[in-house]
């Protein structure tokens, strides 16, 4: 077994080297099992994912690498573009500042700070949609730069992360004391007239209990902590909240972000949305579990998630998932994912955001 893994990966790399990133992937992914624990595995499947365009299979890989070897600078690389993806410019800027404190003189994560100076967001959109992003990956196999060449670098750096870092406080500040959209909830009950009684409310509020309600959406919003925001808000959207109030939390939604497995909060268990879909309708939940019953088309990934059942012993509940993107995915594997609800009718639905594979042993 062990000369057939050295095997397998030693062909993989060849392939990988022709450019055949297909090949690559379609060698190594039914193996997951059997290099569950092998970070150059996982590195290797993350920039094949990446250079054929998966980039939900490369934020798996990459994030599986990085578990199993938190300073394994290529992953980092390869983890820092996939955010850029995902338009999360500030992790990724925190992911090259990241690579500088293990190597001070890594040319990838300088040249990538030193393009951060002058691109805007839209700028690494476009970036991104070019597959430009070669130049601030790792090189495969990796060139071994000289030393001398090493010790200028150093030099470099001491310039250049000090504007990074001034660069990353003025993504920040732009962020968190404003945040777009909370003009929405400037609201004064009393402006708004009557409630709304055009339908059956799930709750029903007295103005100082939707006050209340509000409250929370307030200092859960300025807090960053968009799940709870979305739970609160629903409250006040299947209540009997005046229709204007409940078009102003409508339109705050809208402006929530969506979490991935860096930066998730604030989680809600299967019992409790379970109990009531409706009001966990665009909530955010992070549970483990088995796919079974996967069916793939050109344009989705359906399965049925046996919530729970990841370690093999007892199934919570069985929903049906919907993934967008495209990932591989086996029948019967634990994996673990990131899901928005969709129960707004009722039925406890998921549509997949974040997926990545577990190992046996993972608890």
């Amino acid at each position: 077994m062990k000369q057939k893994k050295s095997s397998d990966l030693a062909q993989a790399r060849l392939l990988f080297a022709k450019k055949k990133y297909g090949q690559v992937i379609s060698l190594l992914s039914p193996q997951i099992f059997l290099y569950r624990k092998d970070t150059g595995y996982h590195e290797m499947l993350g920039y094949a994912c990446l250079y054929t365009g998966d980039f939900g299979g490369a934020y798996s890989y990459f994030q599986r690498a990085r578990d199993l070897d938190p300073q394994r600078i290529d992953t980092l690389l390869g983890l820092a573009v996939v955010m850029l993806r995902r338009r999360k410019i500030t992790e990724a800027l925190r992911i090259w500042l990241e690579i500088l404190d293990i190597d001070p003189a890594n040319k990838k994560a300088l040249k990538a700070l030193e393009m951060a100076k002058s691109y805007e967001e839209d700028d690494w959109l476009e970036f991104i949609e070019n597959r430009k992003y070669g130049i601030i990956l790792a090189a495969h196999p990796r060139i071994i730069w000289p030393t001398v060449f090493k010790v200028m670098l150093a030099a470099v750096v001491i310039v250049l992360i000090p504007l990074a870092a001034v660069l990353i406080n003025r993504t920040l500040e732009k962020s968190l004391p404003f945040r777009e959209g909370q003009e929405l909830l400037d609201i004064q009950i009393e402006e708004y007239g009557s409630g709304d009684y055009s339908r059956a409310a799930d709750i029903i509020f007295t103005n100082e209990q939707l006050d209340e309600e509000l409250e929370k959406v307030r200092r859960y919003f300025h807090g960053f902590r968009d799940n709870l925001v979305r739970y609160h808000g629903n409250r006040i959207l299947y209540s009997n909240a005046p229709v204007a109030i409940k078009d102003r939390i409508s339109l705050l939604i809208s402006e929530l972000r969506e979490p991935d497995f860096t930066n998730f909060r604030d989680p809600f268990s299967y019992e409790e949305v379970a109990a009531q879909p409706r009001l966990h309708h665009g909530v955010y939940v992070r549970w483990k579990g088995r796919a079974a019953n996967v069916r793939v088309s050109d344009e989705e990934i359906l399965f049925d998630f046996l919530v729970g059942f990841h370690d093999g012993k007892v199934v919570e509940g069985t929903v049906p998932v919907l993934l967008d993107f495209a990932v591989e995915l086996q029948g019967g594997e634990p994996v673990e994912i990131i899901a928005q609800v969709a129960g707004s009718d009722g039925e406890l639905r998921l549509r997949g955001s974040s997926l990545r594979r577990m190992a046996e042993t993972d608890g």
